[in-house]
């Protein structure tokens, strides 16, 4: 579950990062637009005949080629599935992971990871961010393959069980286990039911 919790929140990150890069090209664009603009135009044609090279040939001179940094994250925003308020609610862990008020950590951490548990996806399994996680997680990058489950069935043993407590502590919080009344109980066990 923290994979999870941390891919999410890198694919935030990384929105975040692609949001500033964007507003900073946007205001080169217009702080260089507004000093071209004060100056005066040159209608002068910059071509000039007698500055032009007489070796001139037609053979290819080799250009400097530009590699272009590879946006490993780009599939991740693209396809990862948010539904409801399952973007808002990682954001504002994302923001919450700034302050250190460790209580509102942990509020917001709840809240986010409920946002994918109690959520109904209807037939469609892969429009679920978690269910796409946990599909890309028993793929083998060394065979190219998926993994045997032999090899896979103990990590989704780990996830079933961390999603059972998160289920319990966001429907029975802890902290008022005492104060809880029968309504509580039945809206559990109704909410168990239905995700």
């Amino acid at each position: 579950v923290v994979r999870f919790v941390c891919f999410y929140l890198r694919i935030i990150a990384d929105e975040e990062r692609q949001v500033d890069e964007y507003s900073l090209q946007r205001d080169q664009v217009v702080d260089s637009s507004k000093e071209s603009s004060g100056e005066e135009a040159d209608t002068e044609s910059e071509y000039d005949d007698a500055t032009s090279n007489d070796n001139d040939n037609d053979s290819v001179v080799p250009q400097v080629r530009v590699r272009v940094q590879t946006d490993k994250m780009k599939d991740a925003r693209e396809l990862f599935s948010w539904k409801d308020d399952q973007k808002a609610l990682a954001i504002q862990l994302w923001v919450a992971l700034d302050n250190g008020d460790r209580a509102a950590q942990m509020d917001d951490l709840l809240d986010s990871l409920c946002s994918f548990l109690l959520t109904s996806y209807g037939n469609k399994a892969l429009s679920s961010g978690l269910v796409q996680f946990l599909a890309v997680l028993g793929i083998d990058t060394e065979r190219k393959r998926l993994r045997a489950a032999k090899n896979y069935s103990y990590m989704l043993a780990g996830i079933v069980y961390c999603v059972r407590v998160l289920g319990v502590e966001k429907l029975l919080p802890a902290a008022g286990r005492d104060e809880q009344t029968e309504d509580d109980r039945d809206r559990f066990l109704d909410m168990r039911k239905k995700y």
